[in-house]
């Protein structure tokens, strides 16, 4: 008989919990899990779609053993063309990845005491079934060594420490304790889902770089509201979904906040950081509208709300007159308010693709403005005397809407005019 071979890349991903191999850090193992096939009809085609592959070998395959019937998540997978005829007449083994389109768990079962064995029932979709034996081999790994930049920090009472890229799935907990004098912390590019409470205890921190992680709302304690000196916050490329985490709205002294790259819906929390002067929200799921506590922000010079679904712009946008930088592209903005003509400071509006059918005449209010984008809306013209009063304006684009000549005040102000007829 010929069997089939899969693995996977991670022993969660297959099900598998921490008991069930033993009191094992599952962050500090190499784990290989692979499956036989014990029954496989004659000639059986596995072809079809199926998860992550490196070479012949699947890595998206999951399964909750407590549940029978589950089926692998369809968001976890991505075609692939791969076939192989398992013709029980060879005695040679082949590889080949077990595609989703022709399994669905029947039924489940494992020897207790040996939590490294899984029997699979697994039925294609033509009705034939075949069972699989999973196992999973532990190989203790040496988890990352930080302990040389903790000791030299710890010595040298220095104020900048660099954990970045080291692959860290927490952060020692009690070590931050002793580090009182720390104003710079980078952890960027590890594996954080959550950081301990003991963050609180830094509080000369000024500048906190997170960004790709895997944070959590619930993995920023409360305690992180401790850090008052905090000036910049990165959390850019992380897991923040919902709102705003709530210890973050009390940090006052925030000068920069990024949260570009995750799943927020709603940034109703940042009402109270009034000195924020960079704030980036792009590239997250923020739908409706900015709430009107945007309007109290009056120290800010750049805005990124891109690539997310708003529908409307508050009036009290008008209120931030130290904006430089606004980016409002790839929404779903129809109208802007009036009070954009307010923002005297305004120097880059960005409102490609979007849905917007006018420009406010108070854009003419706008004197700084060098650079402004309306491409891909439903703009059929521009408010008379808009560019004539945009001294200014060097860079402007108009493509892809519905005008039918130049608006009124002509590219003669331009030095260089590029006309699409796209």
């Amino acid at each position: 008989m010929q069997a089939g071979f899969l693995m996977a890349s991670s022993r969660d991903q297959l099900g598998f919990k921490d008991h069930d191999v033993g009191d094992i850090d599952c962050r500090t193992v190499d784990r290989r899990c692979s499956a036989g096939a014990d029954v496989l009809p004659s000639k059986y085609t596995v072809s079809g779609t199926s998860g992550s592959v490196s070479g012949d070998f699947v890595h998206q395959l999951s399964m909750d053993l407590e549940s029978h019937l589950s089926t692998c998540p369809t968001e976890r997978l991505s075609p692939t063309n791969v076939s192989k005829d398992c013709d029980n007449s060879t005695k040679s083994t082949q590889k080949f990845p077990i595609p989703s389109s022709l399994i669905r768990y029947s039924s489940t079962s494992g020897n207790n005491s040996d939590g490294n064995k899984r029997t699979v029932l697994v039925q294609g979709q033509d009705g034939k079934k075949f069972k699989v034996n999973f196992r999973c081999s532990i190989k203790k790994q040496k988890p990352p060594d930080v302990s040389k930049e903790l000791a030299e920090c710890r010595e040298s009472r220095v104020t900048y420490l660099d954990l970045s890229c080291k692959g860290l799935f927490q952060i020692p907990g009690g070590a931050l304790k002793e580090f009182h004098t720390i104003t710079d912390l980078f952890l960027y590019e590890n594996k954080l889902s959550g950081l301990p409470s003991t963050i609180g205890c830094l509080t000369n921190l000024r500048r906190l770089l997170l960004q790709q992680n895997q944070l959590t709302a619930k993995g920023i304690p409360d305690e992180f509201s401790k850090l008052q000196k905090l000036e910049q916050l990165d959390l850019r490329q992380n897991r923040l979904e919902g709102d705003l985490p709530e210890p973050i709205w009390n940090l006052q002294n925030l000068v920069q906040l990024l949260l570009s790259s995750n799943k927020l819906t709603s940034i109703e929390g940042i009402m109270n950081l009034r000195n924020l002067t960079v704030l980036m929200v792009k590239w997250n799921s923020i739908m409706s509208g900015i709430p009107p506590s945007i309007g109290g922000l009056t120290k800010l010079v750049t805005l990124d709300l891109s690539y997310n679904k708003i529908t409307s712009i508050p009036e009290s946008i008008g209120n931030c007159v130290t904006l430089r930088d606004l980016y409002l592209q790839h929404n779903q903005l129809t109208r802007l308010p009036d009070t954009i003509g307010n923002l005297v400071n305004l120097c880059r509006l960005a409102l490609k693709y979007n849905q917007l059918t006018e420009i406010p005449a108070g854009l003419a209010n706008c004197t700084k403005l060098a650079e402004f984008n309306v491409e891909n809306n439903q703009l059929t013209t521009l408010p008379a005397g808009v560019l004539v009063a945009l001294t200014k304006l060097n860079s402007i684009i108009l493509s892809r809407n519905g005008f039918v000549h130049f608006p009124p005040g002509g590219p003669s102000q331009f030095s260089r005019c590029y006309v699409s007829y796209e």
